[in-house]
């Protein structure tokens, strides 16, 4: 099996790309938890020891709520403004760390990976969008629908729409396609599952982990080569 590495930033502590089987087939995880603190200066020097080994993908879901069109209606509710300031106050925080270890894999030649919604508006600041251009990221939209995401209150489909900016051919190439194609009626996404739709299913973890074996395989799979 390929010896190859991915590094989350900001998961949960049970992510299932850490769990998946392909850990115990050459693929070694480290996670970044709220545990391990992506704000500390240690959690960034471990990070950036890690991401410079062979074979390495940095694959970010920090924290979006900040960023969420929700956040228009939560504003106006009672201590909306404050609760905002301090989601913001930690994704700058996060981000800031993130793009140290990001342009640190970056110059090692391996690959990095932001996942957000499609509509999160992160994605429109100018620190990221030129971050997103130095480390040549690239975008690509799907759908959660997809992928099997359901409401746990009538088992619909739900149409979230998600995207990733990378580096990596097999990760674009391996998403692409695969935005709705016409599933009828969607559960809104809302209530409890909104919480759920922070998670992926399954058969993305499963897709991650087969695009990045074969990236990883290739015998030009620095991003410097």
């Amino acid at each position: 099996p390929t010896k190859r590495r991915i590094l989350e930033w900001c998961c949960g502590p049970d992510s299932k790309i850490g769990n998946h089987p392909c850990t115990r087939r050459g693929c070694e995880v480290l996670r970044i938890t709220e545990k391990e603190d992506a704000t500390r200066e240690a959690t960034v020097k471990q990070a950036k020891a890690f991401v410079v080994q062979p074979r390495c993908l940095l694959f970010s879901s920090m924290p979006c709520t900040g960023g969420s069109p929700w956040q228009r209606i939560n504003v106006k509710k009672p201590g909306g403004y404050a609760n905002l300031r301090r989601h913001r106050k930690l994704f700058n925080a996060l981000w800031e760390n993130f793009e140290i270890v990001a342009r640190h894999a970056h110059a090692a030649g391996n690959f990095v990976a932001i996942e957000w919604p499609k509509g999160c508006s992160y994605w429109l600041l100018p620190k990221v969008k030129k971050c997103c251009a130095d480390l040549g990221l690239e975008s690509v939209d799907f759908h959660g629908c997809m992928f099997g995401l359901k409401s746990v209150y009538n088992g619909k489909l739900i149409m979230k729409p998600w995207r990733i900016f990378t580096n990596s051919p097999e990760l674009l190439k391996g998403f692409q396609g695969h935005t709705c194609c016409g599933h009828g009626e969607h559960a809104p996404g809302a209530g409890k599952d909104t919480k759920l739709t922070e998670n992926y299913t399954d058969s993305m973890f499963d897709l991650i982990h087969k695009c990045w074996k074969k990236q990883a395989s290739k015998p030009d799979t620095s991003t410097t080569a």
